[in-house]
């Protein structure tokens, strides 16, 4: 059988299978493409760390511009190791799409971890005139921004009492700490039996004896920041109260026309975290986040009415869901003295 190939064959092959040898080439590629695409490994919804800048919110030239840069940096009170990627998003409003319904995406994707949203502070309501409205007592009648509220009522926030006795039921339930210390033998054993088998990129990354006890390692350290960071912050809520100084952020949740949960400390106020700044010499919350507004004509930077939530993503996160304590205490510290 004369099986030799000649250029008149090859001619022959081209002219004749050019579309199906294309169409194989592209089929081949893209079975590659699905193949990688499924079994690579992924981060899971928790290893990625996001903060999001809600819409007239914007970031510091000074401190905003690195901020969860320089946190996953730090060795005490940063972010994890487990925290494998991190960015600072703005949602804002697009094209025909409100700045609430791209946070509703955000949102369905699981995407974000904190947000920092202006409207918190309440401002009078006015009639059609231009005049404040009393209510039936005879005070004027004060709310936050509609943007504000809505993120209340969706349901995206934490609120921070729950937040914080959650990480406590997270360390205490899994034995992880006892009598006010992190027991590493029960981290060990955590590490080991739950968590190897809670992502599937774990068991590729842990393979061998000596990664498993580079992981122990590094979950004791990933444990010990987060009690730490929770003490810190706890105390610093608690200072500032006996103070008189609560910084707390409260509002209600409205469903309908009906008050569903009322006064609940939904995030941290920042204007108030920051408001003895020139008396403690801390530097300005502005120069870390920042809303405008315009004063005489001329636009100036401000904390008023800035919050900073957390969002609830425990059934999709049960371990990393108190990353953002990292973010708490570090914007305590920094720009305030309630934890000195």
């Amino acid at each position: 059988m004369d099986v030799k190939i000649t250029k008149g064959r090859l001619v022959n092959l081209i002219s004749y299978d050019f579309l199906k040898i294309i169409l194989s080439v592209l089929a081949g590629i893209m079975v590659w493409v699905l193949l990688f695409t499924t079994c690579a490994t992924r981060a899971t919804v928790g290893e990625q760390f996001g903060l999001i800048l809600y819409q007239g919110v914007y970031s510091g030239a000074n401190d905003g511009k690195d901020f969860l840069t320089e946190l996953k940096k730090k060795e005490k009170g940063g972010l994890s190791y487990d925290v494998l990627g991190y960015t600072t998003m703005s949602v804002t409003a697009a094209g025909n799409y409100s700045a609430a319904y791209m946070l509703s995406l955000k949102g369905a994707t699981k995407e974000g971890d904190v947000i920092v949203f202006a409207g918190g502070n309440k401002t009078a309501v006015k009639d059609k005139d231009g005049n404040p409205i009393k209510g039936d007592n005879g005070e004027i009648v004060a709310k936050i921004s509609d943007d504000a509220q809505a993120i209340v009522n969706n349901g995206y926030l934490y609120s921070v009492t729950d937040f914080l006795s959650s990480a406590h039921d997270y360390l205490n339930s899994n034995g992880l700490v006892e009598d006010g210390a992190v027991d590493e033998a029960a981290v060990r054993n955590y590490f080991l039996t739950v968590r190897m088998k809670s992502a599937s990129n774990y068991r590729k990354t842990f393979r061998t004896e000596a990664q498993r006890e580079e992981g122990v390692k590094k979950e004791i350290e990933r444990i010990t920041n987060l009690y730490a960071n929770l003490q810190i912050v706890e105390k610093a809520i608690n200072n500032a109260k006996a103070q008189g100084e609560d910084f707390l952020w409260y509002a209600d949740r409205i469903l309908g026309e009906e008050t569903y949960k009322s006064n609940v400390p939904y995030g941290i106020d920042l204007n108030k975290l920051n408001a003895k700044k020139s008396e403690t010499e801390k530097k300005s919350i502005t120069e870390l986040w920042y809303a405008a507004r315009e004063v005489d004509g001329k636009i100036e930077t401000t904390s008023e009415g800035l919050v900073l939530g957390v969002f609830d993503y425990r059934n999709d996160q049960a371990d990393l869901q108190y990353e953002a304590l990292a973010v708490f205490r570090e914007v305590i510290e920094k720009y305030s003295d309630y934890a000195d």
